[in-house]
C-alpha cells in the first residue's frame, strides 16, 4: 500500500486474521521513496508455521529480489537477497515448499552466468533457515547463445522429490518485414532434487535439450546439430517450401519440400544458430525451427 499523496512511500503489508475474520496481527515492510517499490506475488507457509514471502524491489526500472521470513508473531527472522548489480540480476516470480521444509523459488537471471545469455530461467533452493542449498540458471542447447531465452513462472516439488518448473521460452520467427522476432511458447522443465538434468551437475548454467511432443503436424529436422546436411521431414505438409535464415533475418537458402521431405546442404555455412522456416505455396501454415550448424 502507499501513503502520503505525492510523496507517497510504498510498503509490503501482511495481515493475519482468525477464522472469525478478526485481525490477529499485521506486519509492514520498510518504506521506500516514490521511485522505489516493494512488491511481491508469492507467499508460502513453512513447516514451523513461519511465513516465507517474496519481495521484489524496483528502483529506477532496475529490479532485485529477496525472500524474507517472518514468524507467527510477525517478527522478521531472516532475509536472503538475490544477486543484482547495475548490469545483471536474479528475479524471483514464485515460491513453493518441499516435503522436508525447504523453499523452492523460480524466475529468471539476466546477464548473470554467461555473457551471451540475455535472460535464462532460474531456480533456487533454500533451507528453512534461509541458507542457499543450490541455484541454477537454465537455457536450452539451441538458444543459450541467442538474444533471449525465457522465464520460469511456477515451481513445484513432485511426489518423488524431483522438481517441475513451468514458464515460457522465446521462439524465433521471421515477421512480415523479414526481421527476426520472437514469440512465447510454453516451457516445462523437469529436474531432480538438486536442480540437475543429470547426476552430478556442477555448473551454474545448465543446457537443456528441447523435446517436442510428437503429433501429426510436427516437422522433424535432423541431425541437429548438423555439419554437412540438414534433413527436413513433415507428416502433414507434403508440398511446400523450406527456407534457411541467419539470426539477422537474412534468407540464405530455399528449396522445395517434395513428398514431405527435403535436404539442405550446410557444408559451407559458418558454425552458429540458424532458423528454418517451412510453409506452403501460399506462404501459410508457417512453422519455425532453430538449428545449430557445427
Amino acid at each position: 500500500y502507499s501513503t502520503g499523496g505525492i510523496n507517497s512511500r510504498f510498503h509490503r503489508k501482511i495481515i493475519k486474521y482468525n477464522l472469525h475474520k478478526e485481525e490477529v496481527w499485521s506486519w509492514t515492510s520498510e518504506a521506500h521513496s516514490l521511485s522505489e517499490r516493494s512488491t511481491g506475488t508469492s507467499m508460502t507457509i513453512l513447516e514451523n508455521n513461519n511465513i516465507a514471502l517474496l519481495n521484489n524491489h524496483t528502483s529506477n526500472n532496475h529490479r532485485s529480489s529477496s525472500i524474507w521470513c517472518i514468524d507467527n508473531d510477525a517478527e522478521k527472522l531472516w532475509q536472503q537477497d538475490m544477486y543484482h548489480s547495475s548490469s545483471s540480476e536474479e528475479v524471483i516470480y514464485n515460491m513453493a515448499t518441499t516435503t522436508n521444509g525447504d523453499i523452492l523459488a523460480c524466475g529468471y537471471t539476466q546477464n548473470r552466468y554467461l555473457g551471451e545469455v540475455n535472460r535464462a530461467g532460474f531456480i533456487i533452493r533454500l533451507s528453512p533457515d534461509g541458507e542457499i542449498r543450490w541455484k541454477h540458471a537454465y537455457a536450452d542447447t539451441l538458444t543459450h547463445i541467442d538474444i533471449q531465452n525465457g522465464e520460469l513462472l511456477s515451481v513445484e516439488e513432485m511426489t518423488d522429490g524431483s522438481i517441475v518448473a513451468t514458464g515460457y521460452a522465446l521462439v524465433p520467427y521471421i515477421d512480415a518485414n523479414g526481421q527476426m522476432n520472437y514469440d512465447r511458447d510454453l516451457w516445462i522443465l523437469h529436474v531432480d532434487e538438486n536442480g540437475c538434468l543429470e547426476d552430478g551437475c556442477g555448473t551454474d548454467i545448465i543446457l537443456a535439450d528441447n523435446k517436442v511432443i510428437a503429433n501429426d503436424d510436427v516437422v522433424n529436422i535432423f541431425p541437429n546439430p548438423a555439419s554437412d546436411v540438414l534433413n527436413v521431414t513433415s507428416k502433414k505438409l507434403l508440398q511446400g517450401v523450406v527456407e534457411l535464415y541467419d539470426l539477422n533475418g537474412h534468407s540464405l537458402y530455399q528449396d522445395q519440400l517434395i513428398n514431405g521431405s527435403c535436404s539442405l546442404s550446410t557444408i559451407n555455412l559458418p558454425s552458429g544458430i540458424y532458423l528454418v522456416k517451412i510453409y506452403d505455396s501460399k506462404n501459410q501454415n508457417q512453422q519455425y525451427k532453430k538449428v545449430m550448424i557445427r
